[in-house]
């Protein structure tokens, strides 16, 4: 289970945008804290299911 600062370093956004990510069912995790004050962990799959689902592909670089 990863923390959501560890989920933020793998995607290059800070904790907030993670946060936001789970809140909106973008991002499926867990909540080990109380629903006052979460505490998400975010599975390696479902992370990996996530960078898999956003990823664009057919964009040349130039």
């Amino acid at each position: 289970m990863l923390t959501v600062r560890q989920v933020g370093r793998a995607l290059a956004l800070d904790a907030k945008r993670v946060r936001a990510l789970i809140r909106t069912g973008q991002l499926v995790a867990s909540n080990v804290g109380t629903v006052r004050k979460p505490l998400y962990r975010v599975e390696a799959e479902q992370l990996r299911a996530f960078i898999e689902a956003t990823r664009v592909v057919g964009i040349e670089e130039g």
